[in-house]
């Protein structure tokens, strides 16, 4: 039987690989700093993630940002939070992969 070592981490770290790895479709999305400073300021719903870019529904469109180069808040239930969209680039599963 073999046994996988129990690795500690702290609420933070927790919360950053929850975020990595989960969908984050359906959330509320900002772009805070962006190396396209025309982006800076987006605010809206994510209504759909592809490997290199958010589509995030602003009022009545739909805009395409790229993940790599630009940091986002996310509001979630549990609250909001700061992320580098180069830790999300791929798609949730190669995310995943990653990790383990």
């Amino acid at each position: 039987m073999s046994r996988k070592k129990q690795i500690k981490i702290s609420k933070n770290k927790q919360i950053e690989l929850d975020i990595i790895c989960e969908s984050l479709t359906g959330n509320e999305i900002e772009i805070i700093d962006s190396d396209n400073k025309n982006q800076i300021g987006i605010k809206g719903l994510l209504v759909f993630e592809s490997a290199n870019l958010f589509y995030i529904k602003v009022d009545s469109s739909i805009k395409k940002i790229l993940k790599k180069g630009t940091l986002f808040i996310f509001e979630a239930k549990e609250g909001k939070y700061k992320v580098n969209g180069d830790l999300l680039l791929n798609s949730i599963i190669s995310r995943i992969k990653k990790i383990k």
